[in-house]
């Protein structure tokens, strides 16, 4: 009996010494009903995945646009609407792309923390409806603001129209500029999770290194580097990588194709020898098919966005892996 006292005296001093060194070096991780879990409401799945990569266990993300729809054309539920009273964070993209989330944004409390990531980066001119042949490479990223102004003439660009909106598909964009925002804004609600932040930040932003390394190589040998896309959403993917997005099939977003526009497109395709012309899950692709059969080629899938459960595209780093597969087999000889 003696023994056996002595024995559960050991069992509970290794249990308690096990817990403290425990405690010591591992990080504590918060419950579903920890008062420190914050909820992030994002806009699109890319800016959803990029946060929880660097929020990890201390943020619930709840994601607004479902898979396979537009976020130019999408309108926000009255559900989605209340769900912004529980947000601390609130990321969305701007200039034009998500104009809808300017209204939620100002729904949220007073505490708040707002993030348009096109705040942070240098954006370029929007691809217009009227210009077929303003085609983007490899010269053109970095040499933004000296078109379009600073302070707020940059304000008001968001609201009009003239940049392109589509930041998140170059990953060195999101390496120096989006993710770092976010990681800052979550910082800001959560100041004691700041090293965990900052970890978590410099692990993804070395995958996001690989990405982009893999992405260059896979796509420098392409003799053919000119596409029709099926709306504006590649000049930073483009001017990253040196291809060239020709024109749009789309007229506008949310907008159907006209028979004159359909040709103009095929002229443009023609004159700038477009290897390839892509559509996207998010719109149909009626006017695509027309436009191939003129032009005599198929039509492709590209996906500027994915979703949780989209097979192949249900994070950040596996949706642009896809989209550079697409370009691989669109562009090749």
């Amino acid at each position: 009996m003696k023994w056996r006292a002595t024995n559960g005296v050991l069992l509970v001093l290794l249990a308690v010494l096990a817990l403290n060194l425990w405690g010591c070096g591992a990080k504590s991780v918060p419950s579903a009903e920890d008062p420190g879990l914050i909820t992030v409401v994002t806009t699109i799945q890319p800016m959803a995945d990029i946060t929880s990569n660097i929020g990890g266990d201390w943020v619930r993300v709840v994601n607004l646009l479902p898979a396979g729809c537009s976020p130019h054309t999408y309108e926000p539920t009255p559900r989605q609407m209340a769900a912004m009273a529980d947000a601390s964070v609130f990321i969305w993209v701007g200039a034009g792309l998500d104009d809808w989330a300017e209204t939620l944004a100002g729904a949220g409390s007073s505490r708040l923390v707002k993030v348009r990531v096109t705040d942070s980066v240098e954006l370029l001119p929007f691809q217009g409806e009227h210009n077929h042949d303003l085609m983007y490479g490899d010269d053109q990223l970095g040499h933004i603001h000296d078109e379009v102004g600073h302070g707020q003439d940059h304000q008001d660009a968001h609201a009009h129209g003239l940049y392109d909106p589509h930041v998140w598909l170059d990953p060195l964009l999101v390496r120096d500029h989006i993710a770092p925002a976010i990681a800052q804004a979550l910082t800001d609600v959560l100041p004691d999770r700041e090293a965990e932040f900052a970890e978590n930040l410099a692990a993804y932003r070395e995958q996001l290194d690989d990405l982009h390394l893999s992405i260059a190589q896979d796509l420098n040998g392409l003799s053919n580097k000119s596409f029709i896309a099926f709306h504006s959403a590649w000049p930073y993917f483009c001017a990253r990588y040196g291809l060239v997005q020709a024109a749009s099939v789309e007229e506008s977003p949310g907008k159907e194709p006209s028979a004159k526009w359909i040709a103009e497109v095929v002229e443009t395709a023609k004159r700038n020898n477009a290897k390839a012309i892509f559509a996207e899950p998010q719109f149909s692709n009626k006017a695509a098919e027309v436009i191939a059969r003129e032009y005599g080629t198929d039509v492709l899938i590209l996906d500027p966005l994915g979703g949780p459960n989209v097979e192949g595209r249900d994070s950040y780093l596996n949706l642009m892996r896809y989209n550079t597969r697409i370009f691989q087999q669109g562009l090749c000889d």
